[in-house]
């Protein structure tokens, strides 16, 4: 058994039952009162203590036996934004909801790639991607774009100057910034855009009017 040393541990606190298995995590974990006199409780509402048991193995291979991290997230994430939707409304729950649900953009991330590399549900390792974007690539699409795509894109190109143009930014090695370049038509209606500022790269994938930028993206 091990207490885990992050939470609060005011009232409650968590311990790690099992040893450490598939993946190597642990499965089991159980919550219970540090001191039943602060919850004002004499009982405790869990001094037996309450469990949560996670899936252990592969879904494929051994079945759905437990609780996914995403579900708990989610929990957490539906009750912060119930919080931020009344009294309790604060800066600080603010920050932490945001965090919250980016954690759980990029689990579904890692498991839409593992899907698409053929192996969610097993034992197989998955070939990693960061971001919604090539590798290599050095313009990012900002359409549907969550924000931790945003940061991951600006690191991986510390160093250079980034363009914001409507609908996309592009990463340009200071050296190219200079260079004038003109891109003044809508890329979906041909309509005539004001010409770029003379310092300015325009982005290969083209810019949009404010009318075809505010028109629902189809899949």
């Amino acid at each position: 058994m091990r207490t885990l040393d992050i939470g609060t541990r005011n009232y409650t606190k968590v311990v790690a039952v099992d040893e450490k298995g598939q993946g190597n995590a642990n499965h089991h974990y159980e919550i219970s009162v540090v001191d039943t006199h602060k919850t004002g409780n004499e009982n405790g509402f869990c001094t037996a203590g309450m469990t949560v048991l996670f899936q252990n193995g592969p879904i494929k291979e051994v079945g759905v036996n437990g609780v996914m991290n995403e579900d708990l997230i989610a929990i957490v994430i539906d009750r912060m934004r119930g919080f931020q939707s009344g009294d309790y409304a604060c800066p600080e729950n603010a920050t932490a909801l945001l965090s919250l649900e980016n954690a759980l953009f990029e689990l579904n991330s890692r498991t839409k790639q593992r899907e698409k590399c053929g192996v969610e549900g097993t034992s197989k390792v998955h070939e990693s991607f960061e971001g919604n974007f090539d590798k290599d690539s050095t313009v990012l699409d900002c359409h549907n774009v969550h924000e931790s795509i945003f940061l991951k894109f600006m690191e991986r190109h510390s160093g250079k100057v980034f363009n914001f143009q409507e609908g996309s930014i592009t990463a340009v090695e200071k050296d190219d910034f200079t260079k004038p370049i003109q891109h003044t038509h809508c890329v979906d209606c041909g309509k005539k855009l004001p010409p770029l500022p003379d310092n300015q790269k325009p982005c290969p994938a083209g810019y949009k009017c404010k009318t075809c930028f505010k028109k629902p993206q189809t899949q």
